[in-house]
């Protein structure tokens, strides 16, 4: 199960860096974009249309990007408002009232059985330890005794 959620960890994370390198050569795109319009614009028609020019292109790219935004957002909440509706209403099984009397013998038999307990709470404890990878050893010099 660690090893799993590991790799789901190490997908995530090359996920995102994928994903930023992307945004980033996006928006290096879209400036050298930009720039060149100015100055086409500018050599054209003059400075002020160009600067024009600047605030409708970016004007547009932001309802673009509003707009998809919202789609987005209405396709999430109608997937799950679908999910909610699919979705039964029961409660989880170890919340069942039957079960409490199987709980309760349980309960009983590790009372009376201290070995049972200490079996229990070693293997725990054990599962716990062998679930988390050893520390690195650290290749620091021993510390040399004062003259």
């Amino acid at each position: 199960m660690l090893s799993a959620v590991r790799a789901e960890y190490r997908s995530l994370l090359t996920t995102t860096v994928c994903a930023a390198v992307i945004a980033a050569a996006g928006v290096a795109a879209i400036l050298f974009v930009a720039v060149a319009i100015f100055l086409s614009v500018d050599d054209a028609y003059g400075r002020v249309e160009a600067c024009l020019a600047m605030a409708a292109l970016f004007a547009a790219v932001a309802l673009i990007v509003a707009v998809a935004l919202l789609l987005m957002h209405n396709t999430h909440r109608q997937r799950l408002a679908v999910m909610q509706a699919e979705t039964p209403k029961e409660r989880p099984a170890w919340l069942d009232p039957a079960l409490i009397p199987v709980g309760l013998e349980a309960a009983k038999l590790v009372v009376r059985n201290r070995g049972l307990l200490y079996v229990l709470l070693g293997s725990a404890a054990i599962g716990w330890l062998m679930s988390h990878p050893p520390a690195p050893a650290r290749d620091e010099p021993a510390a040399e005794p004062a003259e």
